[in-house]
């Protein structure tokens, strides 16, 4: 689990990082699983330095909308992110 959530995090330069594809199967979903991944993520970022951590989802926005992130429009993140695919 560890190795894969090292993969999820995404260092572009600066205080912004961008979180990638967390997915909990749906058997385990409600569990709490995302949120625990999302928080291991979270403080893997405070050891970098990273101020704002953002998402591109099109699906995912009520989950991470319930950990407390807000929605932003694309052209609003970092040159860097808003270009990631």
């Amino acid at each position: 689990l560890l190795y894969e959530l090292a993969n999820k995090l995404e260092f572009t330069g600066g205080a912004d990082g961008l979180i990638r594809s967390v997915v909990v199967n749906a058997p385990n979903r409600g569990a709490g699983l995302g949120r625990i991944m999302v928080g291991a993520l979270e403080q893997q970022a405070r050891l970098l330095g990273l101020k704002r951590l953002w998402l591109l989802t099109t699906g995912a926005e009520p989950v991470f909308t319930r950990l407390g992130y807000g929605r932003a429009d694309r052209a609003a993140a970092p040159p860097a992110i808003a270009a990631s695919a």
